[in-house]
């Protein structure tokens, strides 16, 4: 894989870590307005870039490995 190829898949990696996140976002707040427990803590929306592979040795790894 070339690097642009590389910024591809990430970018794509990216924006779904993103549309889970509003996911996760809406569904937290949706709870909020109805008074119940939140689905999501703080560590399940840290634990994000790690699920994806998004943080920030797995780039600069992912990179090395380009041509």
């Amino acid at each position: 894989m070339n690097k642009e190829q590389g910024a591809a898949y990430i970018n794509a990696q990216v924006a779904s870590a993103l549309c889970e996140l509003a996911s996760m976002q809406a569904a937290n707040h949706l709870a909020n307005t109805q008074e119940t427990c939140a689905p999501y803590t703080e560590q399940d929306f840290i634990n994000i870039p790690n699920r994806f592979g998004i943080h920030h040795n797995a780039i600069l790894t992912f990179f090395q490995g380009c041509d």
